[in-house]
């Protein structure tokens, strides 16, 4: 009897890591949300503007990249842009380059750019086509704390 148990047991095992491993994560599929890679503030070079009477400020695109969405402004107090509902598929060819796809507001339209990790603290963004393809770079960013000076907005890292 215990060797019927044991040979039972055993059978068992092997049948459940089989299908353990039939089943593991596919790294091409397509994923919720945004990658953790590249979540955090980044930011564009920055552009010394020169106002009237020998003042400045710092200007610069800004991004936020959070779990569900993506949020940035094109420059210090200006408009802003919001990403929502955010897929992401891990590029097989590319390490560290993600197609995230979302709904771009205000006006909700279709969202799909090509984002690539270029070390800890560089992030490029490009234009994707209906194929995937890359059509154009769009910007190259640079991870910050997200906090800027009051006086002049310059950033701080």
């Amino acid at each position: 009897m215990k060797r019927i148990i044991r040979i039972l047991l055993l059978a068992t095992a092997v049948l459940g890591f089989t299908f353990y491993t039939a089943n593991t994560a596919n790294a091409s599929a397509w994923h919720k949300g945004t990658p953790v890679a590249i979540r955090g503030w980044w930011r564009t070079k920055m552009k010394k503007v020169k106002l009237n009477h020998g003042k400045y400020l710092w200007t610069y695109a800004t991004m936020h990249v959070m779990k569900n969405k993506i949020s940035g402004a094109y420059g210090t107090q200006s408009d802003g842009y919001e990403i929502t509902s955010p897929s992401f598929y891990i590029s097989t060819n590319l390490p560290h380059t993600y197609a995230i796809v979302g709904y771009l507001s205000p006006g909700h339209v279709g969202y799909l750019e090509a984002y690539a990790l270029n070390g800890p603290k560089k992030l490029q963004t490009a234009e994707l086509n209906s194929e995937g393809r890359v059509t154009d770079v769009i910007y190259q960013w640079y991870k910050f704390s997200g906090k800027a000076s009051n006086k002049n907005f310059y950033p701080y890292s």
